[in-house]
């Protein structure tokens, strides 16, 4: 009887092991990164500002450093030229960043030729 409390036990919890990835799955997110002119915490606090109040924005980060965008979001609600336009809209360029395709190899390291 032991036994069989044990055995309904982990099929019950691979049951909802599983329904729960399922679910997961169904909510995978879009990482998109933008190069953006933004050069102010003004400018970066009014970007992620406008962005993070659009449906399927997940999270959003600026980096003033880099003039990087990233945006997390459900690429069913909305895509990058919606993003795009939001930012180009406040008088701030803003493009996609294309991702390389190195066939899964590490980017080479750049030499600092100002030696």
């Amino acid at each position: 009887m032991k036994k069989l409390n044990i055995f309904i036990l982990c099929l019950f919890s691979s049951f909802l092991m599983m329904t729960g990835f399922a679910k997961s799955a169904d909510n995978i997110l879009k990482v998109e990164k933008f190069k953006t002119s933004a050069q102010s915490y003004m400018d970066k606090s009014r970007i992620e500002t406008s962005i993070k109040k659009i449906e399927g924005v997940d999270d959003v980060d600026l980096s003033l450093e880099s003039k990087i965008l990233t945006v997390n979001y459900d690429d069913k609600k909305l895509n990058s030229d919606k993003i795009i336009k939001i930012v180009e809209d406040m008088l701030i360029s803003c493009e996609t960043i294309k991702p390389v395709d190195n066939g899964g190899r590490m980017a080479p390291k750049h030499e600092n030729s100002s030696k």
